[in-house]
């Protein structure tokens, strides 16, 4: 019976394997993402193991503290969820922040930012998927980026000033578009998501295909990659982090059964 539980443990594993190559549709709903969620903090845990997410869901009024600066449920930036589905890059985050927040900083108000990508891990990015046309820029395009809007915060909860720039990038200036992108940006709140279960959320979710990376894509492998996000006031930022990771290959998994059935044969053969 040992001997039987084990192979069932090893196809248990091979098969969940493939279901994690399955596509991500990218529609808006984080049913291929989480599970159900139930107002619990345990809803933002991702269904697969290969899934990299980054989660601080916070909640409160406009004046309540975020990270590095303020803004409460309105601007908080909740989770991210990022996976590589064989040559596209799929992406979902989670915020309070509305698609349509117009960007209007003498009026406190501020629009969404621009997924950004640090290839060389060094603080600044090298390539943003545009979220909106704040910036002028195509919606949905990766942008090889050679300049960046800021936010507003000099240091965690200090206003940046001509002396001390804000080190936190949220949006391509410029660059150089590379090709367009996948992406929606819901404009229907969710409830019931997370320990909050009253806060609104709106979901972000793109596919990117990498070869629009070119060459840097296997560079940047080697170290990792950091992708962020924030508002363009930066008043709240999400990150994760895609390391390397092994992805068994279809062939792999065949020769794997092939495996396990020789040993069911020799099993066999000495009782």
């Amino acid at each position: 019976m040992k001997f039987v539980r084990t192979v069932l443990a090893i196809l248990a594993t091979s098969a969940s394997s493939l279901a994690f190559a399955a596509p991500i549709t990218v529609d808006g709903q984080l049913n291929d993402w989480i599970g159900s969620p139930h107002a619990k903090a345990a809803d933002w845990t991702p269904l697969r193991a290969t899934t990299v997410s980054s989660v601080e869901d916070q909640t409160g009024a406009l004046g309540t503290y975020l990270n590095p600066g303020y803004g409460g449920q309105s601007y908080d930036a909740e989770a991210m969820y990022v996976e590589q589905n064989g040559g596209v890059l799929n992406i979902a985050i989670v915020t309070g922040l509305r698609p349509n927040n117009p960007q209007n900083p003498s009026g406190n108000s501020y629009a969404p930012g621009d997924i950004l990508f640090d290839f060389n891990r060094d603080g600044t990015p090298d390539f943003g998927l545009v979220l909106t046309s704040t910036a002028g820029l195509k919606v949905g395009g990766l942008y090889a980026g050679t300049s960046w809007n800021v936010g507003l915060w000099s240091s965690p909860g200090v206003l940046a000033d001509a002396s001390h720039p804000s080190p936190y990038e949220v949006a391509v200036r410029q660059g150089s578009l590379l090709g367009m992108t996948s992406e929606v940006y819901t404009s229907t709140a969710v409830t019931g998501l997370g320990a909050y279960g009253s806060d609104s959320h709106y979901v972000i979710e793109a596919a990117i295909p990498i070869a629009l990376f070119g060459s840097e894509w296997s560079r940047a492998m080697a170290t990792g990659i950091d992708v962020s996000w924030s508002a363009y006031c930066a008043n709240d930022i999400v990150q994760a982090t895609l390391m390397p990771h092994a992805v068994p290959e279809p062939g792999s998994l065949a020769l794997a059964g092939l495996g396990l059935a020789g040993l069911l044969r020799l099993r066999r053969r000495k009782r």
